[in-house]
């Protein structure tokens, strides 16, 4: 897979995306959203931002909740070191 962002000078930006076993799509969006809003917030660069919101995405994605308790920044260091 992979995931792509314009950047605010023009250029795009490739990320490749790590493929996750999907067991539920429902709020994989709104995950997205939530850990870039969060990585934004937290001073993260545009690319680091998109990497927070996929891995949000992939941790939603694996599980049948909705809101999952393993979504936290615990599981998304652990996830970043992983993908480093």
């Amino acid at each position: 897979m992979e995931f792509f962002y314009k950047q605010k000078q023009g250029t795009k930006k490739h990320l490749e995306v790590a493929e996750v076993p999907v067991t539920d799509a429902t709020g994989a969006g709104d995950a997205f959203v939530a850990g870039f809003l969060y990585a934004l917030n937290e001073d993260q660069t545009l690319e680091e931002a998109c990497k927070v919101g996929m891995n949000c995405s992939a941790l939603t994605l694996s599980t049948y909740e909705t809101v999952s308790s393993r979504l936290n920044v615990t599981n998304l260091k652990k996830r970043k070191n992983r993908s480093s």
